[in-house]
């Protein structure tokens, strides 16, 4: 493969893209956003001597790197499931589109906040999301309600893909399965309304634990 066919697989592979890079002979290993993948002329303009792959990360900042590079760049899959996110819950799933990405990106990643619907909320892809997702935080069942009414979080993450998120009301939560709501619970009564038969002991299991 010749310089300018390198160039364009990165681009084709990383640019727009999250992944991790580790320092030639090191084992860390520290997620990056692809920004941009550039050639490099010569100085008549006239030949591509190179290239170079502009990327932002947390831990480092802007960085540069040679194409081809001395480092190695390490593609994880993203961590399938419902996870805690500042104060939403998100449901992470992998898309069969676009499966060549080297990184992860809305074209083989979805990312959906679990809420009930009744509130907007605004996700945007960024470091910290991403960096978020790999930590795959979730919340004990004890600990969702008074998150929810104390702490300001729209929904909370728990096991199993499940969540539990604000209501039209101060005292009801909805029950989440990955985005569908299955429950609907009011504690001032102590009741909950099934919307799908079929997760009533797994729904009935966390409302004892809440």
């Amino acid at each position: 493969m010749n310089t300018i066919d390198c160039i364009r697989e990165f681009q084709r592979k990383y640019a727009g893209t999250y992944f991790f890079f580790k320092k030639h002979c090191e084992s860390h290993e520290t997620l990056i956003y692809c920004e941009s993948v550039e050639s490099q002329m010569d100085a008549e303009g006239r030949h591509v001597r190179g290239g170079v792959m502009r990327v932002n990360s947390l831990e480092c900042g802007r960085l540069l790197f040679n194409i081809p590079s001395e480092h190695t760049f390490v593609f994880k899959m993203p961590p399938v499931g419902v996870f805690q996110y500042g104060k939403v819950a998100v449901h992470v799933t992998r898309l069969p589109r676009r499966q060549w990405r080297r990184g992860l990106c809305s074209d083989n990643t979805s990312i959906t906040p679990t809420i009930s619907g009744i509130i907007a909320c605004e996700l945007s892809w960024s470091l910290d999301l991403i960096d978020e997702l790999y930590r795959r935080k979730t919340f004990d069942s004890r600990d969702a309600l008074s998150l929810l009414k104390d702490k300001g979080y729209l929904s909370v993450a728990l096991r199993d893909q499940y969540s539990v998120a604000k209501g039209l009301q101060d005292k009801t939560f909805f029950i989440l399965h990955q985005t569908v709501p299955v429950a609907l619970y009011d504690t001032s009564k102590d009741e909950a309304v099934l919307y799908q038969a079929a997760y009533e002991q797994e729904v009935m299991k966390l409302i004892k634990e809440l």
